[in-house]
């Protein structure tokens, strides 16, 4: 690892902290969830705030081992676009829908056979918007399954 890389590193430190303490002052008129709007970046800030503290503080010889090729170059660049098109088509399509392309492309991408993928989303869309939906209250887009979901 270069020198400039904890350079980086240390000024997105720098950047997460700040915004970790602005998501404690996070206030909104609405109140739609019941655990508060701020606990989302207050979690995703702390995870960042821990990874890059492990990014400053491992040691040379980790980064030396990690022998990136480009077919996990691909993979990663698949799996960016799997995100960006899960995002997109979110409301659109609906949780359920898809939920199950998004894990089912991300399981091919890293090696599923697609009989085992299509089995592993189906059920992880099914149940995860079960859990959602009607166990925690957060509701869930249905998309063209809401003529057919009550």
């Amino acid at each position: 690892m270069r020198i400039i890389d904890r350079y980086v590193y240390i000024i997105l430190l720098i950047v997460v902290t700040l915004l970790f303490i602005e998501a404690f002052n996070f206030v909104t008129d609405i109140s739609y969830d019941s655990i508060g709007a701020n606990t989302f970046p207050i979690l995703i800030m702390g995870l960042l705030i821990v990874t890059l503290i492990l990014l400053i503080l491992k040691p040379k010889k980790f980064y030396d081992s990690w022998n990136l090729d480009k077919e996990q170059f691909k993979k990663t660049a698949y799996l960016i676009l799997a995100l960006f098109g899960y995002a997109l088509f979110f409301v659109s399509l609906g949780f359920i829908i898809n939920t199950i392309i998004f894990i089912g492309l991300i399981s091919i991408i890293f090696g599923a056979n697609k009989i085992d993928a299509f089995l592993a989303s189906t059920t992880m869309g099914l149940y995860s918007f079960i859990i959602f939906d009607r166990i925690f209250g957060v509701v869930m887009p249905l998309g063209p399954l809401a003529t057919i979901i009550p």
